[in-house]
């Protein structure tokens, strides 16, 4: 009986030890987004003049642990840890023109995270996507580009995650310069996320269903949809 009360204090005492390390990542990665993210771009040389706080978050993202964590823990952690990863690899080699300068930027530099070796195409669509299949997630992790849904100055959070992919997906698709009406000739033009990831759009209705279940006001369902060239210079706060 003592050997089984034993257990049972450890592996309480693991869960809540874990839920402590993930609570610290959050709340670091909070502050951090608010310091450093500027209408949804990135201060890259003031992080690359004081990377501590970027070293230290990134020491984190190794050390979770995920065993015990809720559904809404482990998908605002990989969340998180693209955006931070992200910004991590920008930084190791600023000055730097965009993420496509380095052609192994998606699917070639590996980190650990939470116990596994990832890299970012890893993490987003075979981890975080193949789990979590939801579409409001291409809103919320953002490439380092000025083509991508611009980055929240927060970090996600499990109490309040819904709401806010609701918010980030709602502010890309409401922002003329992600969503470009052309009245006069009855078109729209979108971002190729849209054709990337058609199938993660598609499931209950066309691209044009998904865009005005966000939209304040929506696109009428005769415009012609089309997709404008994404730019892949960095995302940087002048």
């Amino acid at each position: 009986m003592k050997k089984i009360l034993a257990i049972g204090l450890f592996a309480s005492m693991t869960i809540m030890s874990n839920a402590q390390s993930l609570d610290k990542f959050f709340n670091d990665t909070d502050k951090f987004l608010k310091q450093y993210v500027v209408d949804g771009n990135v201060k890259y040389k003031a992080i690359k003049d004081n990377d501590g706080d970027l070293e230290a978050l990134y020491g984190q993202i190794s050390k979770v642990d995920l065993s015990g964590a809720s559904a809404g823990e482990e998908k605002a952690f990989y969340i998180n840890t693209y955006n931070i990863l992200v910004i991590y690899q920008i930084v190791e080699r600023y000055p730097i023109k965009g993420p496509l300068t380095v052609s192994t930027f998606f699917n070639g530099i590996k980190h650990n995270v939470a116990g596994k070796k990832l890299t970012l195409d890893g993490l987003e669509k075979q981890t975080l996507y193949k789990k979590y299949p939801d579409p409001r997630i291409h809103f919320a992790v953002v490439c380092a580009a000025l083509g991508c849904p611009q980055l929240g100055n927060f970090a996600f959070k499990p109490a309040t995650l819904e709401s806010q992919l609701d918010e980030r997906t709602k502010t890309a698709l409401n922002r003329e310069y992600f969503v470009r009406l052309e009245a006069g000739k009855n078109k729209v033009q979108v971002s190729k996320i849209f054709e990337w990831y058609k199938p993660h759009f598609t499931e209950e209705g066309s691209v044009l269903d998904f865009i005005n279940e966000y939209r304040t006001q929506a696109i009428p369902n005769n415009y012609k949809l089309g997709f404008y060239e994404y730019d892949w210079n960095l995302n940087e706060a002048k």
